[in-house]
């Protein structure tokens, strides 16, 4: 079951993704964030990760790393 639940969260995100950027009250919002965020957190509730607190640390901390590393620093387009 948790396989299935995997592949449709992996399907979601990469939906996600290939919008891009969406542009929101006159603001351009970059997609991938959020949806690199959700991603994680989803993927780590459906593998049993319970503690709230660390689950938003961890998952803010890595894709601000992924989006600083490779969007920012290396110029990757995500």
């Amino acid at each position: 079951m948790r396989v299935v639940v995997t592949l449709v969260i992996s399907c979601v995100f990469v939906a996600l993704w290939s919008l891009g950027s969406v542009i929101l009250f006159g603001y351009r919002i970059e997609v991938f964030p959020i949806a690199a965020a959700l991603l994680m957190a989803a993927l780590m509730l459906v593998y049993g990760h319970r503690r709230w607190l660390s689950l938003v640390i961890y998952t803010a901390s890595v894709t601000a790393f992924i989006y600083v590393v490779f969007g920012m620093l290396l110029r990757i387009p995500l």
